[in-house]
């Protein structure tokens, strides 16, 4: 729509619910490895969308709002580039299906059962 240059050297295609889509082009650098970050990736049923950025729904229902809730991302979803791999991600994140952004975007990676708490505490 009018950004004729964006997939104009698509170098890895994906998918989302059944639509392709360019998730890699030429206006980031190929990373030197596409091998997984560590932790894991944030089930979709869990993301919460705001329009401040992607959060992750708390386990046990403290507040209602957000404030007991880990940020993913800082971004409102669609505006988040794609990924097609970990390397295009920041080591503490995974590159992820997000139904706030209908594409894979790089989320916080989460890091194995029981380590909720640190990782809110660890939040920059």
């Amino acid at each position: 729509k009018g950004d004729a240059q964006a997939h104009s050297n698509c170098y890895y295609y994906c998918t989302y619910d059944g639509d392709v889509y360019c998730c890699a082009d030429d206006s980031r650098p190929i990373p030197k490895s596409h091998d997984n970050h560590d932790g894991s990736c944030p089930e979709e049923e869990d993301q919460m969308c705001k329009s401040s950025g992607i959060f992750l729904r708390p386990k046990k229902p403290k507040v209602a709002k957000t404030s007991g809730s880990i940020q993913l991302a800082d971004d409102n979803g669609k505006l988040l580039q794609s990924c097609a791999s970990d390397g295009y991600c920041k080591e503490d994140e995974r590159c992820c299906a997000s139904k706030c952004a209908r594409k894979h975007v790089c989320l916080k990676s989460l890091k194995k059962e029981g380590s909720d708490d640190a990782e809110a505490e660890n939040r920059e």
